[in-house]
């Protein structure tokens, strides 16, 4: 499966899913690395909530205001929803640093989970897989290790150019030049089902 690394942004095409699966670019390990930021944003949502939060001003001095004002009972401030929160707070981050840190999806300050990022190494990785689809014999292709050129088309769409290496009818490895149009159409970007081809050649 496709995976970026939200430390570098390297995109990892044979990620595993797996709890310790790291980034071959940088050796961050990804659910800790997306849990940590998920401590992060909670912690930012929390700094935010306690500057909204109006304090009783303080009190003239008992030297300067007559006897009959001074207060006869002690000014208490409510503190424990804080309390909790910032006990919250603490518990996740320590959690998120630990050894026994499990996957966790990002959310932002909105409460919704980030739309998937859609760029050149998940177009290129969906091309591959139409290409080999139209090869004489697939089971030989090889493909360059993201040597490729890609263009945005707008609207989810995207042109990617590279080549390819196979076995031909006679049995001989070619080198075959392609290019490809797909088109994202909503989903997993790591699953073909969620791209649609509009022009695959092999040339």
């Amino acid at each position: 499966m496709l995976k970026h690394c939200l430390k570098c942004g390297h995109a990892n095409p044979s990620a595993t899913g797996a709890e310790l699966d790291a980034c071959p670019e940088c050796g961050a390990i990804y659910s800790r690395v997306e849990a940590a930021m998920a401590a992060k944003v909670a912690a930012a949502r929390v700094q935010k909530a306690g500057q909204t939060t109006e304090v009783a001003p303080a009190p003239e001095s008992v030297s300067t205001i007559a006897p009959e004002k001074v207060a006869k009972g002690p000014t208490t401030i409510n503190t424990v929803p804080g309390l909790i929160i910032i006990v919250l707070v603490s518990s996740l981050l320590i959690w998120a640093m630990s050894d026994k840190t499990a996957p966790m999806t990002l959310v932002t300050s909105e409460g919704t989970a980030p739309t998937k990022k859609i760029n050149d190494a998940s177009a290129y990785v969906q091309c591959k897989n139409f290409v080999m689809e139209r090869l004489r014999a697939p089971a030989t292709a090889d493909f360059p290790f993201m040597d490729y050129t890609a263009w945005d088309m707008g609207n989810d769409t995207w042109v990617v150019k590279s080549y390819v290496d196979s076995q031909n009818g006679f049995g001989a490895m070619i080198r075959s030049n392609w290019h490809c149009k797909v088109q994202y159409v909503g989903g997993d970007t790591s699953d073909p089902r969620s791209w649609r081809p509009l022009v695959v050649e092999i040339l």
